[in-house]
């Protein structure tokens, strides 16, 4: 009934499109704190990282901190200031889903 609705699908360390598992519809992948492109886990496919409460984009190999992720807020940059604040979430964030939202608003800003 609400298949449509479904954009992305989280499961196992990967990112699908659409509400179904197919490897065919994987959109990045989770391991070890990094984010990569595809099925991909090779380092020339690592888009972005996970350390602690940051989020840092890859870029040519040099790893930018973009976000903070701090008490259900987003913050922009390393520190939790009010004007700072990009957005607010509910609950906890797959790691995958953290590092997507990071890049995405990142890119979004520019």
């Amino acid at each position: 009934m609400y298949k449509e609705y479904v954009k992305y699908t989280y499961a196992n360390g990967k990112l699908y499109k659409g509400d179904n598992t197919y490897s065919e519809n994987i959109i990045a992948t989770y391991k070890n704190g990094k984010i990569y492109k595809g099925n991909s886990t090779y380092e020339s496919n690592c888009v972005g990282k996970i350390k602690g409460k940051y989020i840092y984009y890859n870029n040519h190999g040099a790893f930018i901190p973009l976000m903070r992720f701090e008490n259900n807020k987003v913050y922009k940059g390393q520190t939790p200031y009010n004007s700072n604040i990009i957005m607010n979430y509910k609950g906890n964030l797959p790691p995958l889903v953290m590092c997507l939202t990071a890049i995405n608003i990142w890119r979004f800003l520019l």
